[in-house]
Order: C-alpha cells, then structure tokens, then sequence
C-alpha cells in the first residue's frame, strides 16, 4: 500500500487549452493497494492530505481479513492494524530513509513500487484532462485484471460491457422481440426476456 503524486503537467508548463480545468492541488494523489503475487490491484485518487480518514475506508472496502499490509511510514498508516475494521491484520512499515527492505521483517513496497511506474506508463504520453484520471486508473485496473486471469481481452470485455449496458433485445416489446427471432431462425426462447 502506497500513494503517489501524478502531476497532469503539459511538458514545459505548455499545451494547456482554454476552457481546461487545471490540474488542481489535491487531485495529483492516487492511493493503492497491490496484491503481492498477483496483478490485482486497487487504484483511487484522492485528496492530497492522504489522511487516515480518507486511506482507512479505501481499505477496509477492499481488503480480505487476515491481510498483510507493507507501507512506508506515512503517519496515515501508523498503529493500522488497530484502526482498520479488518480481523487478523498484520502491518508492517519500512523505514526508506534507512533501507527499503527492512532487515528484521524483509518487508518492503517494491510491488507497488513496481505498480506506479507500470500505471504511469500506461498513461498518456502527452497528458490527460484531470478529469480522465479515474478513467485511465479504472482502465488500467481492468486490464491487470484480465492478465491476472488469462481471460480473452474482447469476450471479457464484450461481457463486462453487457452488464453495464444490457442487450437491446431485452428491452424490445414481445411482438417485436418474437418478429425478430423468428425472422433470423431463433427458438421461442426471448420471448420471455
């Protein structure tokens, strides 16, 4: 678990069109939470506080019981294991102004470390609107998603894409929906959609 700054500066202070909201102070944070191990991963913005009242409810929504947490030592994390509603946590902090593994735990954050480069590259090159971040993060955590699981890109997406926005034919009157199916050869069977 970390956070980081993700600045939204046009290259040079320059490129910025009229009508752009700039890129305001507390929206450059991204709080996240990785899974070691795997690809899975939680990726928010939030306030540039970074507060514990603000990293603690990210937490408890997306994290298991009996969790290990590795961090830095950001005050929002300090005595977490007391302050998450989560049973049987574990956290460890690593101390970077002394090392970045800790020689008495070996805990560490190179995973999300390793995270935040991966993101920012995945990033556009020239820049984004502040408010595509969440877009890009949420896109991002999708398609870690779908490695993690070898699952093929445009079915999964195909399917995703039917929950948010299901079938039309779902939404056709009965006669209609019939007419259709018995034009193209299909079974009764959407009748009762």
């Amino acid at each position: 678990m970390d956070e980081s700054h993700f600045a939204g500066v046009p290259k040079y202070g320059k490129g910025r069109r009229i009508g752009e909201d700039p890129w305001e102070d507390f929206y450059k944070w991204v709080f996240g939470l990785a899974e070691r191990g795997s690809l899975d991963c939680v990726l928010k913005s939030v306030h540039s506080s970074r507060s514990r009242t603000i990293v603690l409810p990210l937490i408890n929504d997306n994290c298991a019981d009996g969790s290990i947490f590795c961090s830095d030592g950001w005050r929002a994390y300090l005595k977490l294991s007391e302050n998450v509603d989560i049973a049987d946590t574990m956290h460890f902090a690593v101390n970077h102004t002394n090392n970045y593994v800790d020689p008495e735990t070996g805990a560490h954050t190179q995973t999300i470390e390793g995270l935040w480069r991966h993101c920012k590259q995945f990033l556009p090159p020239y820049g984004m609107k502040p408010k595509d971040l969440d877009s890009y993060l949420s896109t991002f955590m999708w398609f870690r998603y779908v490695q993690q699981r070898k699952l093929d890109v445009l079915k999964h997406f195909l399917n995703s894409a039917s929950y948010v926005f299901p079938p039309t034919i779902a939404q056709l009157p009965i006669g209609v929906a019939s007419a259709k199916c018995a034009d193209e050869g299909f079974d009764d069977q959407f009748q009762n959609i």
